[in-house]
């Protein structure tokens, strides 16, 4: 996948040089055109960075690949790389030439890097790949679970998970940024203004299908990456053939996509484990084992109406001054380039 990346970034960004450092000033000018373009100001979180205070270059990522094959099993999209406490050290493991970036991102060197306590960003595509492909005890995915299962060490849980099955994790947006999120609006502004990133989307795209068949799935994580990815891909004739309060499912071109309408673990989302293993395994069974459809659709409004009801009452016991324990209310994010949700 060296080549498929180094051929986007260059969609992306044009002729490099052989060195990051050397290609500095043009990595600062490209993020500082995507931050005015979406009228986001330096200091704020949802900016684009391209260099830590360590002064070192914080690289764009067209995505990260675990395990090498013709085909991935998972792809697992988000909308950008985020930016988290080792990030500087990251990109010095990824090295200062381009090509140790490329190779970085894209082979045993990244599986090291992570298995070195750096597994929490990858803890959701974890799970489901699991769900997905290994045999296990029903609503047993916590991270112990799994550890137990397979029989092996924290540090070697990435390499044993990734070891017969591949993931591919590709960004809609390749700029690092702390809590970065938009809609189909803000994809639109970068469309029209940056003729190189709609190349780039067209390529990213262009190359998840190619990397994937009908044994794959495709799936976004969190609100505004489902809601952009839905419209990108019906614009390629993706087809809806179930929307839910917590998911969609699309079939592009015999090729299955799953987009969570919230992120794993939230208010709106699967809120636990053993909802994640319930409705995921529904799924699996759906799109690969042609199990029903309707019951799946059955289940999930089930689970939305009771949890609506338990939501009501528990909103009962604060106002009357109980203490309820769940999951925290978190304030509602404004994206960028709003005129309306779309």
């Amino acid at each position: 996948m060296n080549k498929e990346m180094k051929r986007i970034n260059q969609v992306l960004m044009g002729k490099l040089s052989d060195s990051i450092y050397e290609d500095t000033d043009k990595i600062n000018r490209i993020t500082n055109l995507y931050n005015e373009t979406l009228e986001i100001k330096t200091n704020h979180p949802d900016a684009f960075v391209s260099t830590h205070e360590s002064e070192t270059v914080i690289s764009p990522v067209v995505f990260k690949t675990f395990g090498q094959t013709e085909t991935f099993d998972l792809v697992f999209l988000s909308m950008a790389p985020s930016i988290h406490s080792n990030i500087h050290l990251e990109k010095q493991a990824a090295g200062e030439r381009w090509v140790n970036h490329y190779n970085f991102y894209n082979g045993s060197r990244l599986v090291d890097y992570v298995s070195q306590g750096h597994l929490n960003e990858y803890t959701n595509m974890m799970k489901l790949l699991y769900t997905l492909k290994f045999s296990h005890p029903e609503s047993k995915i916590t991270i112990e679970d799994i550890l137990n299962s397979l029989s092996v060490e924290k540090e070697d849980l990435m390499s044993k998970i990734t070891e017969n099955h591949s993931v591919m994790m590709p960004y809609l947006l390749p700029f690092h940024s702390k809590t970065f999120e938009t809609n189909m609006n803000g994809i639109n502004e970068l469309r029209k203004n940056i003729p190189a990133y709609d190349a780039y989307l067209e390529a990213l795209l262009a190359l998840v299908y190619d990397k994937t068949d009908e044994n794959s799935l495709i799936v976004g994580h969190g609100f505004s990456v489902s809601q952009v990815t839905s419209a990108l891909l019906v614009e390629l004739d993706a087809s809806i053939v179930l929307e839910n309060g917590l998911f969609s499912i699309l079939n592009w071109n015999k090729r299955h996509v799953l987009l969570f309408n919230d992120l794993l673990f939230s208010r709106r989302g699967l809120r636990s484990d053993v909802e994640i293993d319930q409705v995921v395994t529904m799924i699996k069974n759906v799109l690969f084992n042609d199990a029903s459809l309707e019951e799946l659709n059955d289940y999930c409004n089930d689970m939305i109406d009771k949890r609506q009801a338990e939501d009501f009452k528990n909103r009962g016991k604060r106002i009357n001054g109980g203490k309820v324990k769940g999951i925290a209310f978190k304030k509602a994010k404004k994206v960028r380039k709003t005129d309306e949700n779309a």
